[in-house]
């Protein structure tokens, strides 16, 4: 098996498999994998791959699931992000990871009223041009 660097030139697994083994340690609780190597300032794990600065989430999905379709972004189903058991990653699309987050968009989805209290119902909801939700009570 091989991973594709950020050109898309196949890199020899074998390179960081042996650097990737001794960077993690399971969390006997949760069964995550945490990352005990360099982190990212967004705290995911971070493995150096030739020159290049990869992920070892992608890293480890790859080695033990395979390739990850274009696309498509594992996404850590037990929250955290220095995670890099394989089996805690979903292949998803940047869409549905984002949902699933806690930022402003996924607090935003989830809301089931307006502001002002209106619950959202199929009558009194309604859609921009941009997609975004809006209270038709409100308008």
């Amino acid at each position: 098996m091989q991973a594709r660097d950020t050109r898309g030139r196949f890199v020899p697994l074998e390179a960081w498999e042996a650097r990737f083994d001794e960077k993690y340690v399971i969390e006997p609780n949760s069964g995550c994998w945490l990352w005990l190597g360099a982190l990212n300032a967004a705290g995911y794990g971070v493995l150096y791959v030739g020159r290049q600065a990869r992920r070892a989430h992608r890293l480890s999905y790859i080695r033990h699931r395979g390739d990850i379709p274009s696309g498509k972004q594992p996404d850590h189903l037990c929250r955290t992000r220095s995670c890099v058991n394989p089996w805690h990653l979903e292949i998803v699309t940047s869409r549905e990871n984002s949902l699933r987050g806690n930022g402003p968009a996924a607090q935003c989805a989830r809301r089931s009223s307006c502001a002002a209290g209106h619950p959202f119902t199929e009558e009194t909801l309604g859609y921009k041009a941009d997609g975004s939700r809006t209270c038709l009570m409100c308008q």
